[in-house]
């Protein structure tokens, strides 16, 4: 159902170049994919953490967390129809006011 999709969308992590990680891949801590979120031994970011990133009173990681959303949506853009679910859910969570106010920043 649409709730099952929504939590699988909600895990999905992202590179640094806003690449999907393949779920459960290991990665080194030097290549700085692990942080402080929801899951701090899995590396990459989660669209919800990169939004609570993008209201954070640190300059650098509000760039960082739009400059990620931003290349998350190119890719889904590029993938059309096979990442429609990806695009809705992030529509669905306002990733484009967030950008948009970056923009205005």
């Amino acid at each position: 159902g649409g709730r099952e999709e929504e939590s699988s969308l909600e895990k999905l992590r992202f590179g640094l170049g806003g690449e999907l990680l393949p779920e459960g891949e290991w990665r080194d801590v030097q290549e700085g994919l692990h942080h402080h979120g929801d899951n701090p031994d899995q590396p990459g970011y989660t669209i919800l953490e990169l939004l609570r990133l993008s209201r954070s009173a640190f300059q650098a990681q509000r760039i960082l967390a739009t400059s990620l959303l931003g290349q998350v949506l190119s890719r889904v853009a590029e993938k059309g129809a096979e990442a429609q679910l990806l695009l809705d859910f992030m529509l669905q969570q306002d990733v484009t006011i967030v950008l948009r106010c970056a923009l205005d920043e």
